[in-house]
């Protein structure tokens, strides 16, 4: 049973953060939206910023390290899980500084997650430039600066309030100038054809 009461306390809290943010979120809330008492919640969680951990690492759980994308039908596929599991967990995206200020647990984790971005991402560029998609860097490190623009939109889009439909746009916009024509081709026939961007 307490099992069950900790999993519906953990939902219902990443319910009401997603839907009125962290910080307009108390824990008379919960425990008003679970219909107990403070004192039964605090039982389990003695602060907000404990919900608040147990939430997000709950949520990163099945977190695993991607395989770099082979295609950029396959790119263009973890773009749309990344941002429909952004949309699912939108309290953690717009509060992800604080989280990290919150809990050591979750800025370690947040910590390896954008490490293994850098990775994904810079494996499936090799890949993308060994097999003709993309050209080599024409300008120093602009590789590595386009990834660190795709985490950044990424991580922050949510927080700055960017409408869900403008990230996925705005992804291929960074890369499309480092296609090359076979890479572009690929692109129309693709993604664009199946419904992309």
């Amino acid at each position: 049973m307490k099992k069950d009461v900790k999993t519906d306390i953990l939902e219902t809290a990443r319910k009401l953060f997603n839907e009125q943010g962290y910080n307009g979120v108390s824990m008379r809330d919960i425990a008003g939206a679970l219909g107990i008492s403070v004192g039964n919640l605090t039982y389990y969680f003695k602060r907000k910023e404990d919900l608040l951990e147990a939430v997000a690492l709950r949520q990163l759980e099945g977190y695993q390290k991607k395989a770099p994308a082979a295609s950029l039908a396959e790119l263009d596929g973890h773009f749309r899980r990344k941002l429909a599991f952004q949309k699912g967990n939108a309290y953690y995206f717009r509060h992800y500084t604080q989280l990290a200020q919150i809990s050591p647990k979750v800025y370690e984790m947040q910590r390896g997650i954008i490490r293994d971005q850098y990775e994904f991402y810079g494996e499936t560029f090799r890949g993308f430039k060994s097999h003709g998609r993309m050209m080599e860097d024409t300008v120093p490190g602009q590789t590595r600066h386009l990834i660190q623009a795709l985490v950044t939109v990424s991580l922050f889009g949510t927080a700055m309030g960017e409408p869900d439909g403008e990230r996925l746009p705005c992804f291929w916009s960074l890369i499309w100038p480092m296609l090359t024509e076979t890479g572009r081709r690929e692109y129309r026939e693709e993604v664009e054809r199946r419904g992309g961007v």
